[in-house]
């Protein structure tokens, strides 16, 4: 791997970084929605930092950066009840494939295992069969199929 690759690792004051960021992978949700692409489009940033704030007793944000670009991040959170979870995992189209996501995946992990978590759990939209692929290696399985009713 490159070693040009550079992460940063912080709490809430990275997530203005990651927003740019985050909008691509709403598009890319929303391209591969079968069902939700509407809701998904009008998804706000904000919201969605918000909803990790606020579930989240302890938040850690790594991103990675080529250059002077920011190219991906990971978002991780441990509630209080001591579960950890990978809340959002990103890399620009450009860059994959280069072991990127394995990277932030396994700090992650690392991070979750140092403070001790009970558990460790990812949520993976529908549509995004190549994300459960990619979690497999880490030793995550589809454990249940949460359904929502479409809104009209």
């Amino acid at each position: 791997m490159n070693k040009n690759f550079i992460i940063d690792s912080g709490h809430d004051e990275l997530f203005e970084r990651v927003r740019p960021l985050w909008e691509e992978l709403r598009e890319y949700h929303v391209q591969h929605s079968s069902y939700f692409s509407k809701e998904l489009c009008g998804r706000k940033f904000e919201e969605r930092k918000d909803e990790i704030k606020e579930k989240a007793h302890q938040i850690r944000i790594n991103i990675i950066r080529y250059e002077n670009e920011d190219i991906g991040y990971c978002i991780t959170t441990i509630s209080e009840k001591r579960c950890g979870e990978i809340d959002s995992l990103f890399i620009k189209k450009h860059f994959r494939k280069n072991g990127l996501g394995k990277r932030l995946t396994e700090s992650a992990l690392n991070w979750m295992d140092k403070q001790k978590v009970k558990e460790k759990s990812i949520y993976v939209a529908v549509g995004n069969e190549k994300a459960i692929e990619f979690y497999s290696q880490f030793g995550f399985y589809p454990r249940n199929v949460h359904l929502n009713q479409k809104l009209k």
